[in-house]
């Protein structure tokens, strides 16, 4: 915190700042932002994902959110109807469209009793860890 605030015993508010470079002046800063993420988060006991804002507050970066950065894919295949393959050559494909449309990473919502989570590893998926993940509706 500046000696401002601190001789103002104001409380400096967080703030997001985007993360991406904007241009090449920019580059070497956004190197060092994901850095300083990367490292508060890990001395917190958390992870990073896809960020696309730091959450700084006093100088020092205390969070981040993901806007839309990576693409959470759910999927549902019959298990009295489609087969194994079937499932995995509309996951293939289900892949290759996100190529195609530029996407570099993405994350599978997989339910712990299904019988594809035993198989995630071997077809190349890391596992984030354990997360529940929340639906919120917004309203107009």
């Amino acid at each position: 915190m500046s000696e401002n605030v601190i001789k103002l015993g104001v409380m400096e508010r967080a703030r997001l700042v985007p993360l991406a470079p904007r241009d090449k002046a920019e580059v070497e800063t956004f190197v060092d932002k994901i850095e300083a993420l990367r490292e508060a988060a890990a001395d917190d006991n958390h992870g990073v994902v896809a960020p696309t804002l730091v959450m700084v507050k006093g100088g020092e970066v205390v969070g981040y959110l993901s806007l839309g950065a990576m693409p959470t894919v759910h999927l549902w295949f019959d298990s009295r109807q489609a087969h194994a393959s079937d499932s995995l050559k509309m996951m293939e494909m289900g892949e290759l469209i996100l190529q195609e449309r530029g996407v570099r990473q993405y994350a599978i919502a997989c339910a712990e009793e299904s019988p594809f989570t035993a198989q995630m590893e071997r077809l190349g998926y890391r596992k984030l860890g354990a997360t529940v993940l929340w639906v919120k509706e917004l309203t107009r």
